[in-house]
């Protein structure tokens, strides 16, 4: 059954990495932890357009193989574009949900999912980890928090963003579905803090692109009146319109099989 975030992703395939931001401080951090491991196969669930899989294959180097997992095809086509494009070859596209992954019981040695834990059955989503990862295999969840979510720019100044943005999971929450799992246990919680600055300009093109998944949840007239009050707030908060700026947050559970 296709759903309206399916529709959004497919949509937006083709212009995804280009629209949103993609830091390097979650893959150096993960790569801090995989350290150890000589050899390792990996899948990235809810992989997109192949945004953060490039450079987990990047990072890790010729030990490292990828199955990129996601629902939408029109994303795997734009990943294996741009994974092709970019010499990659060490990795597999699945079409798949987060909770059924066609993949052989204990035959992973690390997950990780960006960005994507709030389109997920996180109870499902967990107990598919517990069922893929090998021996003391590692998952990776990088996300944004619902509180997070309301001290960025759009959660501050866009109207009805932080509100409407029901999908968000608070700290606790996520939590408390992991506990659910025996087999998985939680060993850290990580807090990412980035500084941005964009023009006004660029602000307004990004929602019209709909670079995140939440715009699609207003209809047209919704959204242009939004952006009409957006713009106006961001004038009155700010005196250079060229030099927007602001703190994104995010956040990583570091989770291992045992």
């Amino acid at each position: 059954m296709h759903t309206n975030m399916d529709l959004h992703f497919s949509q937006v395939a083709r212009e995804y990495r280009r629209i949103r931001t993609t830091d390097s401080e979650p893959i150096e951090y993960i790569v801090s932890k995989l350290n150890g491991v000589k050899k390792l196969v990996g899948a990235d669930i809810g992989c997109g357009a192949g945004r953060y899989s490039l450079m987990l294959c990047r990072a890790l180097g010729e030990r490292f193989s990828l199955y990129c997992c996601d629902r939408s095809p029109e994303m795997l086509r734009e990943l294996e574009k741009h994974m092709q494009s970019n010499g990659m070859q060490r990795f597999t596209v699945v079409n798949s949900s987060s909770e059924k992954i066609p993949l052989e019981n204990d035959t992973l040695g690390a997950l990780f999912t960006f960005n994507a834990i709030h389109h997920f059955s996180p109870i499902g989503f967990f107990q598919e980890c517990s069922r893929l990862l090998a021996g003391d295999g590692q998952l990776f969840v990088y996300t944004r928090l619902r509180e997070q979510n309301s001290r960025n720019i759009w959660g501050k100044y866009f109207p009805g963003f932080h509100k409407r943005e029901t999908r968000l999971y608070q700290q606790g929450e996520i939590e408390k579905e992991l506990s659910k799992v025996s087999s998985l246990k939680l060993n850290s919680v990580t807090k990412f803090h980035y500084q941005r600055s964009e023009s006004l300009d660029q602000l307004v093109r990004l929602v019209k692109q709909r670079h995140y998944s939440t715009f699609s949840l207003y209809n047209d007239k919704e959204l242009a009146d939004a952006l009409s009050q957006f713009e106006k707030n961001i004038s009155n908060e700010f005196s250079d319109m060229t030099n927007v700026c602001w703190e994104d947050e995010n956040i990583m559970y570091h989770i291992s099989n045992h």
